[in-house]
């Protein structure tokens, strides 16, 4: 295999290790396979994972690979199918991986036997620093696909809430977007793979700057099954999915990095485009001019709203908490009330935007700052879970249930200091508190 004569410019060395990644259920199998029938050696046929249910034409992914990833994941963030935290600063040259290190130097030599050497794991997206800290000239394929269709094709798989793999799958891609830069990654789209697949193979081929026979190519496009293409979502001209509007954002970003014959196929309604929601919740008006009559009204539409909450017709208590907003923007009760309501519906986005303006309001309502960090969580914000609760604290010092959750969150990211600190807080408030005394034992 030679550098590619397509692309005399490329600085791509056609030696260099491949890592084929993106979100789950995006196409990082086919690509693979494809890839591999092009001349990308992906280890010895006994480390190959066998197909499964999920993926009967194969996965292609090597075990001992996924091992070195699991482990990682594992101890900085308990697994991958989690809603994802911050990893320590360093995390990739601390102490507490150089096990995983010197395993994966044993797992590269035995790879790299054979160029060019790759692997394929969606959860790489999550530590890529730490290979590249090894591989400094990785070259990173992140497959993308439409996120309803990666939604829909996990709640098949595993069962997934629309909440949970949205937001999986946008952590998966800033992660991506923030640890590799331009030229050290390509976008490839999956649908690409059923519209013109020949075009899209050769697109890989000539950044990664390799040359291929054409029948390899031939061959690499008869892996391709259309009847394998599940979840797809109907062409341009039906009804666009509903996508939260961060993941729509950056999908929308992505696509325009997947080459000119996919914005083609976009244009032309071959595939189908991606709606951007309206912000679900006006902000709130800088002022309060809010009339006497207008908060009397208001005032009222609350009141019937409780009334009609502890009856259990919580739709129409959410009509009426809605009514006494427009009313009065900043009556802070309605706010707090309705982003519960909102919760309890499934409605986390708009939960979130109520939840938010309540704790603008009233900044040192414990209630309202819980929740709302409690949600962040849910959504897998946990940096805004953390300056909630900062903001909480710095309002209300003695607010026993934010210092333990900070004192927690410092030990799970790696800052012993900041937990200590937090713990020894909460004990000059409450000498006997057992949680914090057994972090602060866990933290010698």
């Amino acid at each position: 295999m030679t550098r590619s004569r397509c692309d005399p410019m490329s600085q791509l060395d056609p030696k260099a290790p491949v890592c084929i990644t993106g979100m789950h259920r995006s196409g990082t199998s086919l690509i693979a396979r494809m890839l591999n029938l092009c001349g990308l050696q992906l280890g010895p046929a006994d480390q190959i994972l066998p197909p499964g249910e999920g993926n009967p034409q194969g996965f292609w992914q090597n075990r001992e690979m996924d091992r070195i990833t699991e482990q990682l994941l594992v101890r900085l963030a308990d697994g991958w199918d989690f809603l994802l935290p911050p990893f320590p600063q360093g995390w990739e040259s601390s102490p507490d991986s150089t096990p995983d290190r010197e395993q994966a130097r044993r797992q590269i030599a035995v790879l790299a036997r054979q160029q060019p050497w790759g692997w394929k794991d969606p959860r790489a997206s999550l530590v890529l620093p730490f290979w590249r800290a090894l591989l400094p000239d990785l070259q990173v394929v992140i497959c993308l696909r439409h996120p309803a269709e990666v939604n829909a094709s996990l709640k098949k798989q595993v069962g997934s809430s629309d909440s949970f793999n949205f937001n999986l799958w946008l952590r998966y891609y800033e992660r991506l977007l923030a640890t590799t830069a331009e030229g050290e990654r390509l976008f490839t789209h999956f649908d690409m793979y059923f519209i013109d697949p020949g075009l899209e193979v050769r697109r890989l081929l000539d950044w990664l700057g390799w040359s291929a026979a054409d029948e390899d190519i031939s061959r690499a496009v008869e892996a391709v099954a259309p009847d394998s293409r599940e979840q797809r979502q109907g062409p341009a001209g039906r009804e666009e999915p509903e996508v939260p509007a961060p993941v729509a954002k950056l999908y929308r970003e992505l696509c325009r990095q997947c080459g000119p014959r996919l914005a083609q196929a976009l244009d032309e309604g071959e595939l189908p485009g991606i709606a951007i929601p309206p912000e679900t919740v006006a902000p709130l008006p800088a002022a309060d001019d809010t009339k006497p009559e207008q908060r009397k009204q208001s005032d009222r539409k609350f009141h019937r709203a409780q009334q009609l909450i502890e009856q259990g017709e919580l739709e129409a208590a959410r009509g009426e908490l809605e009514s006494a907003l427009k009313l009065n923007p900043h009556y802070f009760a309605a706010r707090h009330d309705l982003g519960v309501l909102e919760i309890d519906a499934g409605r986390l986005e708009q939960a979130r935007a109520q939840l938010a303006i309540a704790a603008n309001l009233e900044p040192a309502n414990s209630a309202t700052a819980s929740t709302l960090a409690s949600l962040y969580q849910q959504l897998g914000r946990h940096e805004d879970a953390i300056k909630t609760y900062l903001r909480l604290v710095a309002h209300r010092p003695d607010d026993k249930e934010a210092l333990l959750w900070l004192a927690e969150a410092a030990a799970r990211v790696g800052r012993p200091e900041r937990a200590r600190d937090y713990a020894q807080r909460l004990l000059s408030l409450e000498p006997q508190h057992t949680a914090a005394r057994s972090l602060l034992d866990t933290l010698k």
